[in-house]
């Protein structure tokens, strides 16, 4: 159908669109809004709603089970491009071959319940939250749940400024990733990213933000104090490249770490609301020149994994809550670092400052049980010391509170190459 015409249902469990070998909807043109409310899409083939240009809102829409297209199509269930905007209000989107909802070149994307209002300020809603019933739902997409590319991402000569806004959405069960941010940013407000599970190249990231090499703003994302991103397959938040990243929500049971930043000029920052709690292998990671800022985060119990190291260097258990390898730099302060199995805090190849001392600042935070507090491994020489970071803090049961020279096996990336699949 043409842009700027509205198609209404009563409902999406009482009207159903179930073309046989086709797409379901394909709206051509470019309009100031094109409406879809009230109804689902079930079983196309190729796409189940697609627009090009136009200004997308879908209300009260479900597209479920679209099936690839063979050398054509990969089976998307919301495909939109080079649109001004993408709203969705309390729309499902299930069970689909291709990407859940992919988006490129598109200005603004909103998907949210329109009933939903904020927390007040201060406020934590964690995902066991009885009351957190999602209107919209990105749910068992085989492709990734939503993936929002900004067309720098892909080449030089466009522009765009992409941006996706999660509020009160649940994004369950995808495979690949939750969410990717392909140059764009994005504001979870009460959203859940969890149960992501692997696919190709075994990734299998809640969130994944991927700065592309041509961009010309640093993407921004905000994860606020009612969001949680949880139980996902690999890292519950991977961070590539140039990209700025704050955490006052909730990172859980994520099998291969909470949050991994890895490149330079990427800045993650841990507020106070933050909470880190039973990943395994690490709570955070920040490596080859990430900065990081904790500021009165809590990160819990991290969980052992076995590590095997590459090219002969040393395997073994790793369990710790902060690691700051590969030139990154960390400011850590006021932070609770509980019951990490391992080690609170470890440093490995860390940036230098002027002075040839590690960039790695420890103050006002308690380190309570694990086998060590602070370590620092490798040789920094005589003016840099763990130990001289343990008088402003507190070690509670802690086997070490600081090693020096240390020789701990230590996974220093997530991945290697190409970590992001761009699609």
């Amino acid at each position: 159908m043409p842009a700027g015409v509205h198609l209404h249902g009563v409902g999406r469990t009482r009207v159903h669109l179930r073309p046989s070998g086709q797409p379901g909807i394909q709206v051509s043109g470019s309009a100031a809004q094109t409406r879809v409310q009230g109804l689902a899409v079930e079983d196309a083939t190729g796409v189940g709603i697609a627009a090009a240009g136009a200004a997308l809102r879908l209300e009260d829409v479900a597209v479920e089970n679209t099936l690839a297209q063979a050398g054509v199509a990969p089976g998307h269930g919301v495909q939109v491009n080079q649109g001004a905007t993408l709203e969705l209000f309390g729309c499902r989107i299930a069970g689909n071959a291709g990407v859940g909802i992919h988006a490129t070149g598109i200005g603004k994307v909103t998907i949210i319940d329109p009933l939903f209002a904020p927390p007040a300020t201060g406020a934590t809603i964690g995902i066991i939250d009885p009351l957190f019933v999602p209107k919209s739902e990105v749910v068992q997409n085989q492709g990734g749940g939503i993936a929002i590319i900004d067309p720098l991402f892909l080449k030089a000569d466009t522009t765009d400024d992409g941006s996706l806004l999660l509020q009160a959405t649940d994004v369950r069960d995808n495979r690949r990733f939750g969410v990717a941010l392909y140059g764009a940013g994005a504001r979870l407000v009460r959203t859940a990213i969890r149960g992501t599970q692997k696919g190709a190249g075994d990734l299998a990231e809640g969130l994944l933000v991927a700065a592309g090499k041509h961009a010309a703003a640093t993407p921004g994302v905000n994860i606020d104090a009612g969001s949680a991103i949880h139980g996902n397959g690999r890292a519950g938040v991977l961070v590539l490249g140039a990209a700025k990243v704050e955490v006052s929500g909730d990172l859980s049971h994520n099998l291969h770490g909470g949050l991994w930043a890895q490149g330079k000029a990427s800045e993650v920052t841990l507020t106070k609301t933050a909470r880190l709690f039973q990943n395994t292998s690490v709570g955070i990671a920040v490596t080859a020149g990430a900065k990081l800022v904790v500021d009165g985060a809590r990160i819990e119990k991290t969980l052992a994994r076995d590590f095997k190291a590459k090219n002969g260097g040393k395997s073994g258990e790793v369990g710790d809550g902060i690691g700051v390898f590969g030139k990154a730099s960390a400011k850590v302060n006021n932070a609770q670092l509980l019951g990490n199995v391992r080690a609170a805090i470890i440093g490995h190849d860390v940036a230098l400052r002027s002075d040839g001392s590690p960039d790695l600042t420890v103050t006002g935070s308690v380190m309570q049980g694990g086998k060590y507090g602070i370590v620092l491994n490798g040789s920094y020489g005589a003016k840099a010391t763990a130990a001289a970071m343990a008088p402003s803090n507190d070690f509670q049961g802690v086997g070490e509170s600081t090693a020096d020279n240390g020789d701990l096996p230590v996974e220093t990336e997530l991945c290697s190459g190409d970590c992001s699949h761009e699609p």
